[in-house]
């Protein structure tokens, strides 16, 4: 799949300020094995993504699995440029556009810990519907997660993905 974002990076992350919102973008699950030794495919990121995004109300943002909604993905994003940043599965993996909430005191503090660095990662959950164990001579032995139910998008310190992280490029 093409992506219609340009020159994406595995490291790609933004700050998009809208008037008093916050808004913020990078990878949240990319194809690689893991800390836990498992390796979602594009193929199913794209699936899941497609059921996550079908209801607005769903699209739950968490901090650190918490059960606390800090925000909710968006599907799209227009910044001051005239750039457009979507919510989507790409050929590097789920690249998400989240609105941060300003009206909960959990979800300022998840806004001070971004603007401060403390917070760099993006990690996910659901649950893997079909896992298949797999042994590769590089990437050793892993489970290859071909079908997944995604329930949310979490912003933490350390996520398990290691690449599903981000840097603050440019913050308004």
């Amino acid at each position: 799949m093409v992506s219609s974002v340009m020159n994406r990076s595995r490291n790609d992350f933004r700050i998009l300020k809208a008037q008093d919102d916050l808004m913020i973008g990078g990878y949240a699950s990319i194809e690689i094995v893991d800390k836990q030794n498992d390796l979602i495919t594009l193929k199913a990121l794209n699936e899941a993504v497609k059921k996550y995004m079908e209801n607005p109300k769903f699209r739950n943002v968490m901090t650190n699995h918490s059960n606390v909604q800090v925000g909710e993905v968006v599907k799209s994003y227009r910044d001051k440029t005239g750039r457009l940043w979507k919510t989507e599965v790409d050929d590097v993996g789920f690249f998400v556009v989240i609105k941060l909430r300003d009206d909960i005191e959990k979800a300022k503090e998840i806004n001070r810990g971004i603007r401060k660095g403390s917070l760099r990662s993006f990690s996910i959950g659901g649950q893997a519907l079909e896992k298949v164990k797999k042994n590769h001579q590089e990437l050793g032995d892993y489970n290859a997660i071909s079908k997944l139910e995604l329930h949310e998008v979490t912003i933490c310190e350390k996520g398990i993905n290691p690449e599903a992280r981000f840097d603050i490029l440019k913050q308004e």
